[in-house]
């Protein structure tokens, strides 16, 4: 199943399945000629099998096979089918099709990665001989050559000739593993055990079916390990008959012998966790007691209308599917910026497990960046102080998870436009009762006369990107933090070539925002600060 990336112009605009495809290039916005093109998402989900093999081995897509499936069970001609690992970016697949497949009722894809190679995957003809094909990588090539995964069907009745989809992989090999259960007086780790398979296969395993025609061989396994209470990896194998493992202590000669059902055993990309129960020492030397834990995989069913996320963010910044962090909504609101994870409701199936911006800084790092603030506990996409002289475009990318593991990431625009004014870095002004200057798009005022009432700033300090500067109004929070109250007996205004600060106490810890206004009345945010 798969979920196509689309945007409503409501201002609670729903996404679908819309994964982050960064490069603009992957996805044109509209056929070129006469083929359109499809970017597959190809999903390898969490190291679900707990292999020997690193995080990266059991993620890598080292090749990739793309079958085009007519409604006459034909594959179909003229399109690649192999690709390379480096024909993918950040394991997205562009792929050209004709136009009028892609709108064909009933057309599908399959996706097969790390198999077969480019001869193989073009010398295939139809849906039936590409549902029989098998894997053949070996267990101690998986390092070098990848885990064989495939996909299901992906329907690709699309019409208009652009498409984005999701490619879900599943793994076609299996894995056992053990554990030695923690408990009193227990002394011994998996490294004190071997582990006997009769009957697993390590020659063949069908990317597309659970069903296995190979008797299977027998396999001794072993651990270096000494962890109790820990999960770890002994070996792979393919679907495989009824199988047997014979856990045997290596101190007494002691066995248990489980057996794992056929029903079980031909499936693909299962865990098997052998859980060894040690009889304290009292009970007897070497003995123990075996149970079988099986993982089980949950196949993710996509609806078609239903959003991943519902967005939420305020109309001041979010309109027709994008972020705009501009200066409209400054006033009163402390700073520009939303609130990421307040203002967003995640479909039932989902857990959001992490935002990250890209982009929205320039060569200088002025932009967007992601803030927490640590004493509410809120997590908000806001304007660097230092402010950008051009508009900056970004994404902000929400990474969500399925019940079964399954990682996808949507994508949501971001555009950071210039202020119409912002502190001038080279200003500096210095009386006998304060001393201003610029730090990092901060205006720093250091306090020397701390009776003054009021001061004056040279308007020079301010940096006119946009229309001159017509008005200007002061809000202060006090104590110095983003959650404080506004404390309107802070003032400010405009008065000729300055801007003169009133207030009734001393200026001395108080921040807050100048807001200015030019004659478009375009409103602007410039923070400052008194020390």
């Amino acid at each position: 199943m798969q979920k196509i990336s689309s945007f409503t112009t409501a201002m609670v605009v729903f996404l679908m399945f819309f994964t982050s495809c960064t490069n603009e290039e992957l996805l044109p916005h509209e056929p070129v000629w006469d083929q359109g093109r499809i970017v597959f998402n190809v999903n390898t989900g969490k190291n679900v099998v707990c292999t020997r093999a690193p995080e990266e081995n059991e993620q890598a897509i080292r090749s990739l096979g793309v079958f085009i499936v007519k409604p006459d069970g034909n594959l179909a001609e003229g399109i690649t089918r192999f690709y390379e690992a480096k024909a993918l970016t950040d394991k997205k697949l562009a792929v050209s099709i004709p136009v009028d497949i892609m709108e064909t009722p009933g057309v599908k894809a399959y996706l097969v990665a790390n198999g077969p190679d480019k001869t193989q995957c073009d010398g295939l003809k139809t849906e039936q001989e590409l549902l029989d094909l098998a894997a053949v990588i070996k267990p101690e090539e998986i390092g070098t050559k990848g885990i064989p995964m495939a996909s299901g069907a992906i329907s690709l009745n699309f019409t208009g000739g652009i498409a984005t989809v999701d490619a879900n992989m599943k793994r076609v090999m299996s894995t056992l593993c053990a554990k030695v259960v923690k408990s009193k007086g227990v002394v011994v780790g998996p490294n004190d055990f071997t582990f006997k398979v009769h009957g697993v296969s390590s020659k063949e395993g069908y990317y597309f079916k659970d069903e296995c025609k190979d008797t299977g061989i027998d396999q001794e396994w072993n651990s270096t390990s000494e962890a109790l209470d820990e999960v770890v990896s002994l070996g792979y194998f393919y679907q495989s008959k009824t199988f047997q493992v014979e856990v045997v202590s290596k101190s007494t000669g002691q066995s248990c012998r489980i057996e794992i059902p056929l029903e079980k055993a031909q499936t693909r990309n299962k865990k098997y966790v052998l859980k060894i129960h040690p009889k304290p020492t009292s009970e007897g030397k070497g003995k123990f007691n075996v149970t079988v834990e099986t993982w089980e995989a949950i196949e993710t069913n996509i609806e078609f209308d239903k959003p991943l996320i519902i967005f939420n963010y305020p109309s001041t910044f979010f309109t027709q599917g994008k972020i705009h962090l501009d200066d409209n909504g400054y006033v009163e609101t402390l700073n520009a910026g939303i609130n990421l994870y307040s203002d967003i409701l995640v479909s039932k199936g989902l857990k959001l497990i992490d935002v990250t911006l890209t982009g929205c800084l320039d060569e200088q790092k002025r932009g967007a960046t992601i803030v927490y603030y640590r004493r509410t506990g809120a997590t908000r996409l806001e304007v660097t102080t230092h402010r950008n002289l051009k508009t900056v475009e970004g994404l902000l990318l929400y990474t969500l998870e399925y019940e079964n593991g399954v990682y996808t990431q949507v994508s949501l625009p971001v555009s950071v436009l210039p202020p119409a004014h912002c502190w001038n870095d080279e200003f500096k002004q210095e009386t006998d009762d304060v001393s201003f200057k610029v730090v990092d798009g901060v205006l720093v005022g250091s306090i020397i006369n701390d009776s003054v009432r009021k001061l004056s700033l040279n308007c020079k300090s301010i940096r006119c990107i946009g229309d001159i500067l017509a008005t200007v109004t002061v809000y202060a929070a006090h104590p110095i933090e983003r959650v404080a109250d506004i404390d309107s007996a802070l003032k400010g205004e405009l008065n000729g070539s300055d801007v003169e600060f009133t207030f009734n106490k001393s200026f001395k810890g108080y921040e807050g925002w100048l807001y200015s206004c030019n004659n478009s009345g375009s409103m602007t945010g410039m923070r400052f600060r008194f020390e």
